[in-house]
């Protein structure tokens, strides 16, 4: 399983998204790739900021 956690200030984990090693081999490198950034992206105000999103 694969998991993100967005990390508060105070330190508590809240899960914000998770996939399945299944699901992500049936996706594809690819579009699991694609999945994984973006999440990663959205959920990180910097980096959200880099790219003006």
């Amino acid at each position: 399983m694969i998991a993100i956690y967005r990390i508060d200030s105070g330190g508590t984990p809240t899960l914000y998204t998770s996939l399945s090693f299944d699901e992500a081999r049936k996706m594809g490198p690819e579009k699991f790739g694609k999945l994984l950034g973006e999440n990663l992206i959205l959920d990180s105000p910097k980096l959200r900021d880099l790219f003006s999103l």
